[in-house]
């Protein structure tokens, strides 16, 4: 009965996927430019595209273990294959990582650390990207054209590294919140604290 559950769910799947694409791709045009492509380019470019996941979800796995969660990396690739799904064929980017935080709630019990997880990989990928914006633009040519555009940049850069330095590094400033989060409503003050207490135990790693 399970193996022909599984056989449903794919043939529905892949019927969903063939829908998808025939309202959001133009096949011919899509067929004319893979005749004139090198084969072996698409195929590395799925190559890497494989070894960014397989990255991705060791990634996750490593996060998570920080709060003791401990999940199978076979499980958390197929939750970033689902998640990956529903960022690219629903109007949204955050829904992959809202499924891929909900799938995840089974191994820690509360959604709670699995939220702070994905938020500290999407910030520390989004600065990732900061990091390498500034450096590309060490070797860029024509500097002196988007001078206005490097600055912000960097200001972005430095701005998020004090930040994380402030919010894991200084005592006073975690105290600080707490105190005005323990003003709020005992439920939301309680919840908000927590969520604190989330994000902070990645300082002890």
């Amino acid at each position: 009965m399970k193996l022909r559950s599984h056989w449903i769910k794919l043939a529905v799947g892949i019927v969903l996927i063939v829908l998808l694409f025939s309202f959001k791709v133009n096949l011919s045009k899509t067929g004319a430019e893979l005749k004139h492509s090198d084969f072996r380019w698409i195929v590395a470019a799925g190559a890497l595209h494989i070894v960014g996941l397989l990255l991705s979800a060791y990634r996750w796995q490593i996060l998570l273990a920080v709060h003791d969660v401990k999940a199978p990396m076979l499980d958390l690739l197929q939750s970033y294959l689902i998640g990956g799904f529903f960022n690219n064929f629903l109007p949204t980017r955050v829904g992959g990582d809202v499924y891929r935080m909900v799938d995840s709630k089974k191994y820690s019990g509360s959604l709670l650390r699995p939220f702070a997880v994905i938020v500290v990989e999407r910030l520390s990928g989004i600065y990732g990207l900061l990091l390498i914006g500034v450096t590309a633009l060490v070797f860029y040519p024509r500097l002196h054209e988007i001078r206005s555009f490097a600055i912000a940049l960097l200001t972005l850069t430095i701005g998020g590294f004090l930040f994380a330095l402030l919010f894991y590094g200084s005592e006073r400033f975690a105290n600080w919140l707490k105190a005005i989060a323990a003003k709020l409503p005992s439920k939301v003050s309680t919840k908000l604290i927590g969520l604190f207490d989330a994000f902070w135990h990645f300082s002890n790693s």
